[in-house]
């Protein structure tokens, strides 16, 4: 790309732009930085400010409330003096008595005491788990005396009362306030028959509170308002409220429950995100509490922090629009100053480096500047001189290549030749070889089958000896049992002549009793008979037995003489099986030895497929560098250097080579698909895969061939 046609960028501009730019990030750091710590502080300020007055109005709520208390405290005891120390219930009339006297419908103490104190007395009488009026100055809103209502038992002196103990605290009576003390009285026994109980009405003091908090104001529209908390959320109400006084929390603001739970969390509390009670169009609310020790009521400080921070906002973008106009004063001043003492001395150094990037190298030029940019000068002058020797070298050395590539390109058209020569010897030694490995392969097979042959015959040979083996046993059984029939009759022939005697002696006895043995000698004639036929018998089955025992002795020699026979018949086998294994592993060996060799002729077959390759890129590679070397030529022509050529080509024209190809190109061997069809033989596979290598490895010429076209941009953008 030609310099001269590139944008130009202001220097001067980019500088300032820059500057600019980093000055305003360092000063929006800072102002950021500083602008969160005075926004903490000022927030803080204000957090303080609200809490304080919140503070103020509770301290003056802890002081009504001591100061009411010390005087219901005073006024009690000489109230309590007027009834007796233990009182008596009269359970069948309802009646309290105090020294004996009844109390119910009673009213002089309780009037006298609001006569005199100006509070409200009562006294009840214990009726079950109530506590009934039965004497009191405290009126109802019709302006009845409120005798015959009970204590009510959610009242907090109730479960106090019910104990026998005493309760002093605000209290919420007939829609007024009072601050109230109650004693649980007990009869002689301890048992709790009523109460004693005066009150002073608050609502002067309520009327004090209200104007204190509506003077407690913040901004336009935050204020204070006092809450009291009671026992969970759903009864909170408000005790002063511009608008919701003696009102529920809850039902005020719905959503203000989890403010509430906030508010519990402690007697100093800060909410940043507080639900708006004091005022429901207030922006953005915050809230401070204090608790008030009397009562636990919370006096709550509700301020917009909107209004509350208006004022250091309003500081701020001032503060802001100041350091902007700093910041862009200070950028034109520096635009100024960079244009002045930068832009224009790099202007002109611009057009004499755009000289010789023209390719005009004669014209010098030089400053007197003693700055970054006089240095720049003198050596941007130094690279001219240094670049105009070069270009002489590069013109003589662009001649030199120009005659190397004519030699190269003549060298690999014989390189060419002869590796096919090489292709081809070493394809006819892969057909042989191929034919040698299926001879090969065919003779092992045929060895294998009679390895297969000779283990059936050696099996079938060892499954007869078993037979016989087992025939020679059972022959040896058979001869065992006869010789134990023989030995049975022997017990039988035994047996029969010593019947036979017995059958002798019975005749003796017979003939010696005369006629009264007549008939035992019968029988033991007919005895001795049957041992005779049974002792002939029995010696004729001896001799039948003895006669098979002999020919059983003789088979089983027999037997036993045919069971070596087999037994040498299977070591005979067995040993050919054996001498057939081994001639069926040396042919697998040399069968695996051929493959080796047939692989490693294949291999030579693909290398020398891929040198032939490498020899045509390398023929295309000496072409290309031949066609740079006119193109630097005519490069270098562009210069203007002075010489006496006058910046013409030095380069002599040189007779083109003719382009190197092979003649024919490298098949692959045949070898492979007739390996691949008997066995999958490894020298199968490089063997197929060579001529696509061949194919491919010279398609990288042309990337080559691109080179010059990259040098003349690198020479042109100079």
């Amino acid at each position: 790309m030609n310099p001269t046609n590139t944008p130009i960028s202001s220097v001067a501009r980019r500088v300032a732009l820059l500057a600019v730019a980093m000055l305003a990030v360092v000063l929006a750091i800072l102002s950021g930085a500083m602008s969160l710590a005075v926004e903490k502080s000022s927030r803080e300020q204000r957090v303080m400010m609200a809490s304080e007055k919140a503070r103020s109005v509770a301290d003056s709520v802890d002081g009504f409330d001591a100061t009411a208390r010390m005087m219901t405290d005073r006024a009690y005891r000489p109230f309590r003096q007027k009834f007796a120390t233990t009182f008596d219930l009269d359970k069948a009339g309802g009646q309290l008595k105090s020294f004996g006297a009844p109390l119910n419908n009673d009213f002089a103490e309780v009037d006298l005491f609001s006569k005199t104190n100006g509070g409200v007395a009562t006294i009840f009488m214990r009726k079950g788990d109530d506590f009934e009026r039965i004497s009191t100055s405290l009126k109802k809103e019709n302006g009845d005396r409120a005798v015959g209502t009970n204590l009510a038992r959610n009242h907090p002196a109730y479960p106090l009362m019910m104990e026998g103990k005493t309760y002093t605290g605000r209290a919420m009576l007939f829609g007024k306030p009072y601050m109230t003390h109650y004693e649980a009285v007990k009869d002689g026994g301890g048992a709790v028959v009523g109460i004693l109980f005066i009150g002073f009405d608050l609502s002067d003091f309520q009327k004090s509170l209200d104007a204190l908090v509506a003077d407690a104001r913040f901004f336009d529209s935050g204020g204070t308002y006092v809450i009291d908390p009671k026992a969970s959320n759903e009864e909170a109400v408000f005790v002063s409220h511009p608008t919701a006084a003696g009102k529920k929390v809850l039902e005020v603001n719905p959503g203000a429950a989890k403010f509430l739970d906030q508010l519990r969390a402690g007697e100093e509390v800060f909410v940043m995100d507080a639900a708006a009670l004091y005022n429901p169009s207030i922006s953005e609310p915050w809230a401070a509490k204090q608790q008030a020790k009397a009562g636990s009521w919370w006096v709550v400080s509700e301020v917009s922090d909107t209004e509350a921070m208006a004022s250091y906002w309003n500081t701020m973008y001032a503060f802001w629009g100041m350091l902007a106009c700093a910041t862009l004063v200070l950028g034109a001043g520096l635009f100024w100053l960079v244009r002045r003492n930068v832009s224009q001395p790099l202007a002109e150094l611009t057009s004499a480096v755009t000289t010789v990037a023209q390719g005009d190298l004669t014209r010098p030029f030089s400053s007197q500047r003693t700055d970054e940019i006089g240095s720049l000068v003198r050596e941007v002058e130094s690279m001219r001189q240094r670049f105009l020797t070069m270009m002489r070298e590069l013109r003589q050395a662009s001649d030199s290549i120009g005659t190397a590539s004519v030699e190269i390109a003549t060298g690999n058209q014989d390189l060419s030749s002869r590796t096919e020569q090489t292709a081809s010897n070493l394809e006819e030694t892969a057909a042989s070889m191929e034919e040698l490995t299926s001879t090969v392969r065919n003779s092992a097979d045929a060895a294998r089958q009679a390895n297969q042959l000779a283990a059936s015959a050696a099996e079938i040979a060892a499954r007869g000896g078993e037979v016989v083996a087992q025939v020679v046993t059972t022959m040896d059984e058979i001869n065992h049992s006869s010789k134990k029939i023989n030995d049975i009759i022997g017990v039988i022939d035994g047996i029969a002549f010593q019947t036979n005697i017995l059958a002798l002696n019975a005749a003796v006895e017979a003939a010696r009793a005369g006629e009264q043995g007549r008939g035992f000698a019968v029988v033991a004639g007919e005895v001795r008979n049957l041992a005779q036929r049974s002792a002939q018998a029995a010696k004729e089955i001896k001799g039948l037995i003895g006669a098979s025992v002999d020919r059983v002795e003789a088979g089983s020699k027999l037997v036993a003489d045919a069971g070596n026979t087999m037994s040498e018949i299977v070591g005979s086998v067995q040993r050919v099986s054996d001498i057939i294994g081994e001639i069926t592993a040396a042919a697998g060996e040399q069968s695996d030895g051929i493959g080796q060799v047939n692989t490693a002729v294949a291999q030579l077959d693909q290398m020398t497929q891929q040198n032939a390759a490498l020899v045509e890129e390398s023929a295309a590679a000496a072409e290309s560098l031949k066609d740079q070397a006119r193109r630097l030529a005519e490069l270098i022509s562009h210069f203007r250097t002075g010489d006496a050529t006058g910046g013409a080509p030095s380069m002599a024209p040189t007779r083109a080579a003719a382009p190197v190809t092979a003649p024919n190109p490298v098949r692959a061997s045949t070898a492979a698909p007739r390996a691949a069809s008997s066995s999958p033989a490894p020298a199968a596979r490089p063997a197929a895969k060579a001529p696509a290598a061949a194919r491919a490895t010279p398609a990288a010429a042309p990337a080559s061939a691109a080179a010059p076209a990259q040098a003349e941009g690198e020479w042109e953008s100079f």
